[in-house]
């Protein structure tokens, strides 16, 4: 169940937009709300309105590009290529500034944040956070200054090590991980 999208550098979305289906605190009566928990609702049903050519569609793509990042990275994506990503191109640095994209979400009563920073060659930053009795675990992180540095929470079991090996600079460890099948990671995906 989503709960939060967040992107920044996506076609026509420079600066960082956020789509919550989290509801707003309101005395008003509840009903008609998805109860998460004693604290969180969300909304059944979200509208993204605004002017003709103001980046609604490019929200829905994002997701899209999102979700496609996530299942075909490390089965598709071409090992040399350089990423399918399509970043704001009126910039002032160009296209060479990367994109972001992340989510929260909900599987089996447990909420996970799961995201990623993209430029053009390589995945430089991605990140999964799990909170599964309340409290933030690190499940896994990974940033790109000069060699990829990954990092592994103790919560998250398997072979971690070997599937970092097989993660491709330009592919997602989400994507190689299921392709692999992670026992812990394959539901997420």
């Amino acid at each position: 169940m989503l709960l939060r999208f967040r992107v920044e550098n996506h076609r026509s979305l420079r600066d960082e937009q956020e789509l919550s289906l989290v509801a707003a605190s309101l005395s008003d009566e509840s009903r008609g709300l998805i109860e998460l928990d004693k604290k969180d609702s969300l909304v059944p049903v979200a509208a993204i309105y605004g002017a003709n050519a103001s980046g609604k569609s490019n929200v829905i793509h994002a997701l899209e590009f999102m979700r496609l990042a996530v299942a075909d990275s490390h089965r598709s994506w071409s090992p040399e290529g350089p990423i399918p990503r399509d970043p704001f191109a009126l910039a002032p640095t160009g296209t060479d500034a990367p994109t972001l994209l992340e989510v929260d979400f909900r599987v089996a009563r447990v909420r996970y944040r799961y995201g990623f920073v993209v430029d053009s060659q390589r995945v430089l930053e991605e990140w999964l956070y799990a909170w599964p009795s309340g409290r933030r675990q690190l499940w896994f992180a990974r940033d790109v200054d000069e060699t990829p540095h990954f990092q592994f929470g103790k919560h998250l079991k398997g072979e971690n090590r070997v599937i970092q090996n097989v993660t491709r600079p330009n592919s997602l460890f989400l994507s190689a991980a299921a392709q692999n099948n992670h026992p812990q990671l394959t539901p997420l995906y």
